[in-house]
């Protein structure tokens, strides 16, 4: 209980830090810009703060305890003094930016069915995925690169070269939060973190479709439209996975679906540009948070440019450059810093990509040729008939396994994205979200096919999907039996959420996460921190400080305390490469002590990589290496250089 308590609290204090800062910037720079977009403006802008914060410190080498709480405190004497400062005047208008409050009237209060509705969704379906996410275990991913690259940033004090890490040289915004986790805690709380952007999609799903402008629809048909969106997010597998481990996949979705609801209110009122400023922030989050963040701002073009268009005929070229400078500043802001330091670091702005360009260490065609063959075989087959065929495929066929996507998603699509396509030629709340999530679909189609890769695509499309069905609903019902449709339905779609995540029972996460609560609930707090390492990190524990270790099969080196070399992909391993051309086992040797090496660390489990027949012989000549240590379970060997 202990474990549960201080790890939920833990994430309560960052939401506040980071709500709480949101909402004094929001107070000082935007006003009133829309009181149904409140909360989502003060936590975008909260966000971008704590990003900036630890990735300016990182970029000074003073990333440190003392420097994150002296900021801290900082953050709370200004918020003091603003306090204040607001009790005795009124902020003054030459402070503001947006126009005055938006004066439609706000949405209806939530109804006893629909409190009823998000309170079985939460208790049911999210409560056993937190406990999931609250669980010591770390993911794959998270091990390789999410949570390690920031643990190192962490302990030296700032950016650092990471040799072979090609994830390091990449756009980390979402890791540098969760560093600030990594302070606070553990690396548990960076896990309920991204649970908690999980959370915000599904609060800005629900409030994407009950905040329209100028909606003939009445509030109790936005409101089921929203609930039945956040339904098809959270029914599919691979957001469910998500949101129980440290990835960014969520973080980017949730930005995505922020921008574009800032761009939306943007259009109402295009000659003021705190919206489209707000947009632009939350597109440089997302740039910044994954490699293939900029897809986003690139589909969002589709709503940015016709209204930027008609500021050009109406107001003239002052006006619409106006607006681009708004929206591309923060997205610069927040971006560039990534592709400075890759450059520093490579000489690649965006390493490994664009090798033949800017070139960038331990890389080669050979290597860019791999990766690329990798990248292009995830999936179905990459023909006329495949492409014509994927979206049957992703939501038949989606599975485990890169040869079916790495990922499910739900059967429900099948019925509604046929109704978003019917429905959008007469709604623009339906085309808009469908559009811009069609374009993000087209480029995932053309690039790697992991499904956790179209994760953010994915609230773009239940929104058209939601409100496409309540559209439908809307003309079919009369006002005697409308209550009995919101229960016929919202029940339908809490029993199907249930049943998609619960069969079959034993694989379901729903039984598994309740498994895991009350493991959680009865193992003390320090068995269950002790149960987090792998017992080969306390071998490892054992070598000499200055040790450093070759892995080999592996590149799960969170928990480790020594310096490491691995590969960052098993299909493209650029130590095959880089020890290819040794022809023999004492050159191998050699080459590795050039780079101070001085152990290996060998996993049994059989990897899609083949490494070269001289670092195979090295490790069985005695005379070359000796076995140092062994896992208890005998899958890790542990050898030290002669």
């Amino acid at each position: 209980m202990i474990w549960i308590g201080t790890h939920l609290l833990g994430l309560l204090l960052l939401i506040g830090i980071a709500y709480g800062s949101g909402e004094l910037l929001r107070r000082r720079f935007f006003g009133p810009l829309d009181t149904r977009l409140r909360h989502l403006t003060s936590l975008c802008l909260g966000l971008a703060l704590w990003t900036l914060i630890p990735v300016t410190l990182a970029a000074l080498q003073l990333l440190s305890a003392g420097a994150v709480l002296g900021c801290l405190a900082l953050g709370a004497l200004a918020g003091l003094w603003r306090l204040r400062r607001s009790q005795r005047s009124e902020p003054s208008a030459a402070h503001q930016v947006t126009a005055p409050s938006d004066t439609a009237a706000p949405s209806a209060p939530l109804g006893r069915q629909d409190i009823a509705w998000l309170a079985a969704l939460c208790g049911l379906v999210l409560a056993p995925i937190a406990a999931l996410a609250l669980a010591p275990t770390i993911s794959w991913d998270a091990a390789a690169y999410h949570l390690t690259v920031p643990r190192l940033y962490l302990e030296h004090g700032g950016f650092r070269p990471v040799e072979l890490n090609v994830y390091s040289n990449w756009p980390l915004g979402t890791e540098m939060l969760y560093a600030m986790g990594l302070l606070l805690q553990d690396h548990v709380l960076p896990k309920l973190m991204h649970f908690a952007f999980g959370l915000a999609l599904l609060y800005a799903v629900f409030l994407g479709l009950r905040s329209v402008d100028c909606d003939p629809l009445e509030a109790s048909d936005r409101t089921l439209g929203g609930a039945l969106a956040m339904a098809f997010v959270l029914a599919n597998g691979v957001v469910v996975f998500e949101m129980r481990v440290a990835y960014v996949d969520l973080a980017v979705g949730f930005y995505l679906l922020a921008a574009f609801l800032f761009l939306r209110r943007w259009q109402r009122t295009p000659q003021h540009l705190g919206a489209l400023v707000l947009a632009g922030i939350s597109c440089g989050l997302m740039a910044g948070s994954k490699l293939n963040g900029f897809v986003g701002i690139f589909a969002l073009a589709w709503l940015l440019m016709p209204t930027v268009s008609r500021l050009w005929r109406e107001r003239g070229w002052k006006a619409a450059n106006g607006a681009l400078v708004a929206f591309a500043s923060p997205i610069l802001l927040l971006w560039s810093p990534w592709l400075v330091k890759s450059i520093a670091y490579t000489g690649n702005p965006l390493y490994p990509a664009l090798y033949g360009i800017f070139g960038g260490p331990d890389w080669s065609p050979q290597l860019a040729t791999q990766l690329s063959t990798w990248q292009q075989g995830i999936g179905m087959g990459r023909q006329p008939l495949d492409y014509l065929l994927l979206p049957w495929r992703i939501i038949v066929h989606g599975g485990s396994g890169y040869e079916r996507f790495d990922g499910s998603l739900s059967l429900v699509w099948l019925l509604i994205l046929p109704l978003a396509l019917w429905r959008c030629r007469r709604s623009a709340v339906v085309r808009q979200p469908l559009a811009v999530a069609t374009l993000f679909f087209v480029s995932w189609v053309f690039t790697s096919q992991q499904l956790r890769l179209l994760i953010p695509a994915l609230p773009l499309f239940a929104m058209a999907g939601g409100r496409a069905v309540v559209e439908i609903l809307a003309g079919w019902r009369t006002a005697a039996d409308r209550r009995g449709w919101r229960r016929l339905i919202l029940t339908a779609s809490l029993v199907g959420l249930l049943v998609s995540h619960g069969v079959p029972l034993a694989k379901s996460p729903l039984t598994s996460g309740w498994k895991a609560a009350r493991r959680l609930l009865e193992t003390p707090s320090a068995t269950i921190a002790a149960s987090a390492e792998p017992p080969i990190f306390a071998l490892i524990d054992r070598l000499p400080a200055d040790a450093r270790l070759l892995l080999l099969n592996t590149n799960q080196g969170f928990f480790s305390r020594r310096e490491y070399l691995a590969d960052s992909f098993f299909e493209a391993s650029q130590i095959s490469h880089w020890l290819t051309p040794f022809a023999t086992p004492r050159e191998v040797r050699g080459a590795l002590r050039q780079r101070g090496i001085s152990h290996i660390l060998l996993d049994r489990q059989p990897r899609p990589v083949t490494y070269p027949a001289t670092l195979l012989s090295l490790l069985r000549d005695p005379n070359l290496v000796h076995p140092a240590a062994q896992s208890p379970d005998g899958r890790f060997l542990i050898f030290t250089l002669q």
